[in-house]
């Protein structure tokens, strides 16, 4: 990620972009750089420009298109992931 985008909100959407539905996310200016839901953990290292999403306990019903979203004041920088799960783990 270019440099200035580190304050802002970090997104994780899951869906065609026009369906999306929010997975995740951090709160724009937030100190803290991870947020966790059980499921899915979302860690924004601000100093290396990274975000990071981990997604728990795969299932075949979690595999489809994600979108890693950022917005600024003018531009937004969005990536579309295509997951794919061939099984269910069980732990």
């Amino acid at each position: 990620m270019n440099q200035g985008w580190e304050t802002y909100g970090k997104y994780f959407y899951k869906g065609i972009w026009a369906d999306k539905v929010s997975v995740i996310n951090t709160i724009e200016n937030q100190q803290t750089s991870w947020t966790d839901d059980g499921k899915y953990n979302l860690s924004d290292d601000m100093e290396n420009r990274v975000f990071t999403v981990t997604i728990s306990n795969l299932t075949q019903q979690d595999a489809g298109t994600y979108w890693c979203y950022t917005h600024g004041r003018v531009l937004e920088l969005k990536t579309e992931v295509n997951l794919t799960v061939d099984r269910d783990v069980v732990m």
